[in-house]
């Protein structure tokens, strides 16, 4: 063997090293990325479940301020028209917390879905780095000894 063909091999050698190597990087960097998203995710349930409580509270205040308009206005809260308005208004702000946590649950499964095919990219990267450096290899040592 001369030089020549040990330069080439240890040039086919390095090359398919590097496409190896940018292919564990990728999937180094998607994994990196699924977990950012998996953080993303976490912190929209959490903001989702902080604006239920902040909306469940105001809720309370709204019907609290409702049944003392009622009261004052003589009505009595517990039969008839009143108590339909209390009824109505009580759907109405469990409504609107079940959209909140909806929001929240359908925001977090998005960013995990993202997050999932981040990593698929990954693994595919890596999985062609290493078809791409044996292929390299393959290549290289056949033109070496041709």
């Amino acid at each position: 063997m001369g030089l020549a063909t040990g330069l080439l091999l240890a040039g086919v050698g390095l090359q398919a090293y590097g496409q190896y190597q940018a292919g564990e990087e990728a999937n180094a960097v998607a994994k990196y990325n699924q977990q950012v998203k998996e953080r993303e995710a976490q912190a929209a349930e959490q903001r989702a479940i902080i604006q239920s409580r902040k909306q469940a509270q105001e809720s309370a205040r709204t019907m609290s301020r409702l049944r003392a308009g009622l009261g004052a206005s003589g009505a009595v809260t517990t039969a008839g028209a009143p108590l339909a308005i209390l009824g109505e208004q009580a759907k109405q702000n469990e409504l609107q917390n079940l959209e909140i946590g909806y929001e929240g649950t359908q925001q977090a499964a998005g960013l995990r879905s993202e997050g999932e095919m981040i990593r698929r990219e990954g693994k595919t990267a890596r999985r062609a780095s290493r078809i791409k450096a044996g292929s390299t290899l393959l290549t290289g040592f056949g033109g070496a000894f041709l």
